[in-house]
C-alpha cells in the first residue's frame, strides 16, 4: 500500500468520524425530544461518546505514522486530552443534576470533535 493510498484512507476514515458525530447528536436531540439533554439520553451519550474516543485514539495513532512534525503530533494528542476532559466534564454535570449546563457541553464536545477532526485531516 502506497503512502498516498494509506493519507487517502486516513481522510476518508476522518470524514466518517465526523458524521459519526453528527449521528451522535441527531440521535441524542431526537431521544430528549429537544436540544436540552434528558439524563438518561446524556448518560447514553456519554456512552456513545467514550466509544469515539476510542475510535478516534485509534485513528490518530494510526494517522501520526504519516505526520513527522513534533508539533502537530503535541497538537494531536493534546486534542484527545482535552476531549476526554470535557467528557468527563458532562458525567460529572450529569452526576450531580445539571442537565442543561452537560447538554450545552455536549454541544461544545460535538462542535470540538469536529473542528479537531477536520484539522488533522489538513495535517495528513
Amino acid at each position: 500500500m502506497s503512502v498516498h493510498k494509506s493519507a487517502k484512507s486516513l481522510k476518508r476514515d476522518g470524514i466518517f468520524m465526523l458524521l459519526f458525530t453528527l449521528v451522535i447528536l441527531a440521535v441524542g436531540i431526537e431521544q430528549s425530544r429537544g436540544f436540552i439533554f434528558t439524563a438518561p439520553t446524556l448518560k447514553s451519550t456519554v456512552l456513545e461518546f467514550i466509544v469515539y474516543m476510542i475510535i478516534n485514539a485509534w485513528w490518530v495513532i494510526d494517522s501520526e505514522k504519516w505526520i513527522a512534525d513534533e508539533r502537530r503530533r503535541k497538537f494531536i494528542w493534546s486534542y484527545i486530552l482535552f476531549g476526554v476532559v470535557i467528557l468527563l466534564g458532562i458525567g460529572l454535570l450529569t452526576k450531580i443534576g445539571q442537565l442543561v449546563a452537560a447538554s450545552v457541553l455536549v454541544y461544545v464536545l460535538a462542535c470540538y470533535s469536529a473542528s479537531g477532526i477536520w484539522q488533522l485531516m489538513s495535517y495528513i
